[in-house]
């Protein structure tokens, strides 16, 4: 009896052993298998299998998903390109090749084999994204409402519409060319495979010469003539209407029909005239010009009139007004009247104006013949060849020029005598 209960005993102490052998060996097994890249490919199969897209989001290197990092992006994207587009059927492990797991897609078309690449992290084996993204160019008219996928695309000069970061798919190209009367273009394409679509449009180039500073409409597009040189390429052979407009509204706006023929085309726009709202400013600009011109010759300093002139010109013009009224004078009273003559505009879009300044002023002089301090009146007449830069809000004299100018002085009898 002893015999079979000590025999018992050991059997159950083999069994345990053996069973806690087999335990540690199976929790070690699982161990390895849960923290090996074979468990993430195993989930990664099993999702793309069961359609649970949502799943796969956590299985992916987060570094590699940087510019989507979106869960709903990439779940949409995983339904989208293999349930919609590619009718996935099947997936199936193959095993490994040169570091990277090689997986089989069986699709509706037939059957591809891809490589995954595995990254291990602090969260474990992560599968890094596996798809490439792309760019694709497209040469449409300018002015021309691109988009793709849905994505509107802005034209770039020199380039076209461009997209870049573009996943493997199938995207449809809209295209809503610039004149009204034209049906709109579709294509679908499919990434990577397209790079390029050329719209089947003949296009012209143009370039306008024409004042600095304006605004250019050329239909619905719309430029700024910084340099006064503005090119516009790939436009869409046909009529247009060109509006040139001052941005402050001190220039007629000028509006002319224009035919864009394939090749180049140029345009030189060289006559403009002030508007209302120009010939107003002109006015108002003069009057506070003057009225500092005269405190300036009162106060016997020139830094009144400073912030009117274009600062290239500013110490040149000061300069010039000290020497007339300011340098070896003792004035103690002026009286300051101004006649501008007509305006024009030159191809530059400045204003050019004769202008009469006549001052009448009392110079506080010593005589020689009457051995004593004198009042002596005289009367400046100046006509000034003025041109100003009205590009901006606010206008600078860009130069100021003697045309002619006469000096009188009142005699005793009240007759002025020109020196």
């Amino acid at each position: 009896m002893q015999k079979n209960q000590v025999k018992n005993i050991l059997i159950i102490s083999c069994l345990t052993v053996i069973m806690g052998f087999l335990l540690l060996k199976s929790a070690e097994y699982m161990w390895h298998y849960y923290s090996s890249p074979v468990y993430s490919i195993d989930c990664y199969v099993k999702a793309l299998n069961e359609q649970a897209y949502e799943k796969i989001y956590h299985l992916l290197d987060p570094n590699s998903i940087k510019e989507m990092n979106d869960k709903t992006v990439v779940t949409q994207y995983y339904n989208r390109f293999y349930a919609k587009e590619n009718k996935l059927i099947h997936v199936s492990k193959v095993g490994w090749l040169n570091g990277k797991y090689i997986l089989a897609y069986e699709f509706a078309d037939g059957v591809k084999k891809e490589a995954l690449t595995l990254n291990k992290n602090r969260d474990g084996w992560k599968i890094c994204f596996p798809f490439d993204f792309s760019e694709v160019q497209i040469i449409a008219p300018n002015g021309s409402q691109v988009s793709l996928g849905g994505v509107k695309l802005d034209y770039k000069m020199g380039i076209g519409y461009k997209k870049e970061k573009l996943l493997p798919g199938k995207y449809m190209l809209k295209v809503e060319l610039p004149h009204e009367a034209d049906k709109d273009y579709y294509q679908m394409i499919q990434i990577p495979q397209t790079t390029k679509v050329v719209l089947p449009y003949a296009l012209g180039q143009i370039q306008i010469i024409c004042a600095p500073h304006l605004e250019v409409h050329l239909d619905q597009l719309s430029e700024a003539s910084n340099q006064g040189i503005i090119q516009l390429p790939d436009i869409l052979v046909g009529n247009y209407q060109l509006e040139l407009v001052h941005p402050e509204g001190y220039l007629n706006p000028v509006k002319i029909p224009i035919r864009v023929t394939e090749g180049n085309n140029m345009i030189d726009i060289q006559e403009y005239s002030l508007s209302k709202a120009g010939s107003a400013k002109w006015q108002q600009f003069l009057n506070d010009f003057y009225q500092n011109y005269e405190e300036a010759i009162t106060k016997h300093t020139s830094e009144g009139i400073g912030p009117y002139f274009l600062e290239t010109q500013k110490e040149k013009q000061l300069n010039l007004f000290n020497a007339w009224y300011i340098a070896e004078k003792n004035i103690v009273g002026v009286d300051v009247v101004y006649k501008p003559e007509a305006v024009t505009i030159d191809q530059e879009g400045r204003l050019h104006s004769s202008i009469t300044e006549t001052v009448e002023l009392t110079n506080q002089e010593y005589d020689d013949l009457e051995q004593k301090e004198v009042k002596r009146v005289y009367k400046v007449i100046i006509k000034w060849q003025t041109i100003v830069d009205i590009s901006t809000n606010e206008w600078k004299i860009v130069n100021r020029s003697i045309k002619e100018s006469v000096i009188a002085v009142k005699d005793l009898e009240g007759k002025w005598i020109q020196y």
